[in-house]
Formats: C-alpha cells, sequence, structure tokens
C-alpha cells in the first residue's frame, strides 16, 4: 500500500454523475517535477460499480500496490482516512463488476474525469477556462477556488491572501506560454484508451506472471515501442498506423509555475483486444525470447522493418 508522499501539493475534486452519484479523486502533485498521482476514493467507485461490500471487493479484486490511504474531505467537513485506488485499481474493479452500466462507467472515467483533472489538476468546465485565458478576475477567482479545494480547512480569507501571490505567478507562467496555449492539445488520446500498467493488469488474469515491466520489456522486443533513448517507450510509427497504440501528452505546472511536458504510450479500444489475444495464445511459452505472432515488427524507432 502507498504511503502519503510528504513533499506532495493535493487537490481534491468531486464528481457528481446522475447514474454513478458521486466520485471523489485526488490528484497528488509532486514537489520535484514529477508525474501528478490521481486517486479515486474506493467507496465511491465501489458502489459506482455495484458492489455492496467495499472491502471485500477491493481485496479480491484489486492489487494491494493500487491502493492507499489518504486524507479526503467527508461530508462534515474533516480530512478522514480513506482507502484510495490508482487508475489500474479502478480498471480492475471495473472488470470484476456484474453492473451492465459498468462500461459506461469505465467510458465516464476516461472521457470525462481523467481528461480534466490530468489538463487543470481539477474538473474546470470549458467555459471557465475560456474566461480565465482573457479575464485576471476570473484566473484569480480560479487560483483561489484551487487553494480552498487543496485544503478545505483553510478559512475563505486566507485562502484569497495567499492565492493573490500564486495568480500572478501563473499569470505570467501562462503569459510565456500563450503561444502554445491550447489546453485542449494536451488530450490526444481517445477515450477507451489505457494505460500499459492497466492493460498489464487486464492481462493478468490469463497469463499470470505478465506485470506492468514485463509487458513494457514485451512491447519494445516484440517492435511495438521505441527502444531508443530519445523516444524510449513511445509507440512505433507502424504501431500507431496499425492503430494498437497511441501517444498522450499533456502539459502540467508545477508548484513554481514552470511547465512539464510529460509522454506515456497508451493502448487503444483495438489495441486491448489485440494485445489480449495476441499474449494469450502464447501463454505457457517464454513469451519474451519469442517473435510476435503478428504486429508492428521488431524495427527500432523510427526504422522499417525488412
Amino acid at each position: 500500500m502507498n504511503k502519503n508522499p510528504m513533499n506532495a501539493l493535493s487537490i481534491e475534486e468531486v464528481f457528481e454523475h446522475e447514474t454513478f452519484k458521486r466520485i471523489r479523486t485526488l490528484t497528488e502533485m509532486s514537489g520535484n517535477g514529477g508525474e501528478p498521482q490521481i486517486w479515486f476514493v474506493a467507496r465511491d467507485v465501489c458502489a459506482a460499480l455495484g458492489f455492496k461490500d467495499a472491502g471485500h471487493a477491493i481485496k479480491r479484486h484489486v492489487e494491494r500496490e493500487d491502493t492507499a490511504k489518504r486524507r479526503i474531505l467527508d461530508p462534515r467537513g474533516c480530512h478522514m482516512p480513506t482507502t484510495v485506488i490508482n487508475e489500474s485499481g479502478l480498471y480492475a474493479l471495473s472488470m470484476g463488476s456484474r453492473l451492465p452500466a459498468a462500461r459506461r462507467f469505465k467510458h465516464y472515467v476516461t472521457s470525462v474525469i481523467l481528461p480534466s483533472v490530468c489538463r487543470h489538476g481539477a474538473h474546470i468546465e470549458d467555459e471557465l477556462l475560456g474566461r480565465v485565458q482573457v479575464d485576471k478576475a476570473a484566473f484569480d477567482t480560479l487560483i483561489a477556488a484551487l487553494a480552498l479545494a487543496a485544503d478545505g480547512r483553510r478559512s475563505a480569507v486566507e485562502a484569497l491572501e495567499k492565492s493573490t501571490a500564486e495568480a500572478h505567478k501563473w499569470q505570467e507562467a501562462w503569459r510565456r506560454q500563450q503561444p502554445e496555449a491550447a489546453f485542449a492539445r494536451d488530450i490526444k488520446t481517445s477515450a477507451d484508451s489505457i494505460t500499459i500498467g492497466a492493460m498489464a493488469k487486464l492481462i493478468h488474469h490469463q497469463v499470470k506472471d505478465m506485470g506492468q515491466n514485463r509487458l513494457f520489456a514485451w512491447m519494445r522486443a516484440n517492435g511495438y515501442l521505441c527502444r531508443r533513448k530519445a523516444f524510449w517507450n513511445d509507440p512505433t510509427q507502424r504501431a500507431l498506423e496499425q492503430g494498437v497504440l497511441e501517444l498522450y501528452e499533456s502539459r502540467t505546472a508545477d508548484k513554481k509555475g514552470r511547465m512539464r511536458l510529460y509522454r506515456k504510450p497508451m493502448v487503444t479500444a483495438r489495441g486491448q483486444q489485440y494485445f489480449m489475444e495476441v499474449i494469450t495464445r502464447q501463454f505457457g511459452r517464454d513469451v519474451f525470447a519469442e517473435a510476435p505472432i503478428a504486429g508492428p515488427g521488431s524495427a527500432p524507432c523510427g526504422e522499417a522493418a525488412s
């Protein structure tokens, strides 16, 4: 179980849905510029997927390393230790749910919650995002709201006072990035794409010794991911053309207002079915020692297979 990092800035956000009710998320921004970590409150996810006993469901379907304890704001205004799960854990619960709406819930998370949190660190409507780019007052108000969400116990007056200086820093960072301030470009993946780690969880149900690191190694060895240092783990050109992988890029501002670019490969809906079939057909054999049954070949990134 993951421990709460001491130097992380955390932002809580609540998503309301007519069918799935309330889904609380926690985004942790590391102080050293690392990639943000998104957590989901386990009890909320279990309720949305029809599990009556959240504790039993977590133990049965979710790996221990995909869970953690975090202090989450409850309806009474207190921060209480709460079980949370990461993206891989959420997909594992979706696979284990018998609820017909489980697939719709996964689509809701991947098409609404994750894109919004990854782009902005919180759920921000497009209308508001447009206003903050041209209206300084709206920009200051947004920063104040995010500061309040990060620590619900601070008073509104203290939050507004502290947010003023932060607003100027963020606004200056925004001005420097103005030529590339089209935030909508950050999300370049389709709604049903999942991470390599989540794909490994799905395959693990059929191939027990398959984990995230082994799946990355298998994809590199079989020509789906680049092996060159400058493009390490980027999808190869032929993998992109085949439609089984795509590249996710996002820009996130660190605590000092500097914009950081993150890149990672994502498995498309077509790729999920494809890799499940290819790897499970190799079950019982050394999947790392053999050539792929089908696919883009084993040429390094940027080179065509002969």
